[in-house]
Formats: structure tokens, sequence, C-alpha cells
């Protein structure tokens, strides 16, 4: 069995794969790119050779206080005061930017999760901007009300928006990391399209 050297894999990576993977990712928290207050890096493995793919930001307890904080503030800023159906076009806009970009998704992808950028490009990123679009649908279509279940529980939920936090699986952080971001499974995740909600995100480490 053979292995692709190093230098020939970066050799087919795009520039701007390159450039991203070259550099030490940080966070981004109120709207600004910022490393850790101690400044804390950790690596990200790549699964073919068990070599460092690329260095991110480490979060510790005051930079998860810091997104917090800044996701409150996002309660009562712009967003919450945008009408539901401009929230659903600046859902829809995101969406369109993910396809735009859906070949640099895509390698990143593959990357970070040994799979094939083909699978990648073809489900992963499509899934994602589809469900940033659904959502966006629903933005000006939510009526407030529980349906009544016909199971002896009762369904939860809060007319308070609150800050919610989000990891995103391992296995398909772009995909899965976006519905679990927009999905309506409850009080507890960020149904943000609609609740003009804030959510503070954390991909998972898959090693």
């Amino acid at each position: 069995m053979t292995t692709t050297s190093r230098p020939a894999k970066q050799d087919r990576l795009r520039a701007d794969v390159r450039d991203l993977l070259g550099r030490v990712g940080p966070f981004l928290v109120d709207g600004e790119w910022v490393h850790a207050l101690d400044g804390s890096t950790l690596g990200t493995v790549d699964p073919s050779d068990g070599t460092t793919l690329a260095t991110v930001a480490a979060a510790e307890g005051r930079d998860v206080d810091r997104a917090v904080a800044a996701a409150r503030r996002a309660l009562s800023g712009p967003w919450s005061r945008l009408t539901p159906a401009r929230r659903g076009t600046l859902i829809w806009r995101l969406a369109d930017l993910l396809e735009e970009r859906a070949e640099e998704f895509a390698q990143l992808e593959s990357l970070d999760q040994g799979k094939p950028q083909a699978a990648a490009l073809a489900a992963d990123v499509p899934l994602a901007a589809g469900q940033l679009r659904y959502m966006a649908g629903w933005a000006d279509k939510i009526s407030g009300r529980t349906a009544t279940l016909s199971v002896p529980y009762t369904p939860a939920r809060t007319t308070t928006p609150i800050p919610a936090g989000n990891r995103s699986a391992w296995s398909a952080p772009s995909s899965r990391g976006t519905s679990r971001s927009t999905w309506p499974r409850g009080s507890s995740l960020p149904r943000w399209p609609q609740a003009a909600r804030s959510c503070s995100n954390r991909p998972s480490r898959h090693r």
C-alpha cells in the first residue's frame, strides 16, 4: 500500500484551502475573528497519515464566556429587529454563498474527515445549503403555537429568546452542524431563522 506524501497533497489543494490551513484558525465572536485569550491552540489531525493538518485556537472558560456574552448582545441587536421576511432572505443568501464556495468547503471536509472529496461535494455541502434554505422558508411562517401530542408527554416551548450552544457532529460538520443550528428540534436548540435567537457553535473533535 502506498501513501501520498504531504508535498504532493499540498500541490493538489486549492490555493484558498492551502492559505487557510497555513494560518492559525481563530474563533468568530461578535462578528470578529479572534484568537484564544490565553493564546492556546490545538492541532487538527489528518486522518490519512496522522500528521497535523491545521492549527486552530483552543477555547477555555473565558473564551466561552466571551462567546456567550456576544450571543446575549445579539438578542437585542440588529438581527432581532429585522422582519421575518428579511431574516429569511439573509439565510437564503448564506446558502448561496456556501454553494458559490462549494469546492473549497468540500475539499476542507474531505481533508478533515478522510472522506472522498466527491462525496463531500455531492452530499455534505448541498445538504448544508438545502437545510439553510429550508429554514429560510420558515422564517415568516412560524405561528408560535405548540401542537398537542397523542403521547403522554408535554411539548416544551419558551417564548423568551435565549442564546444556545451547539456542538456539531465530527462525521459531517458542514451538513450536520448546519442542521443542528437551524432544525426545529425544540426550545433547547436555536431556531434562529424564526425566533431571532443567537447561537454559539463549536465543532466536535473526532480524535
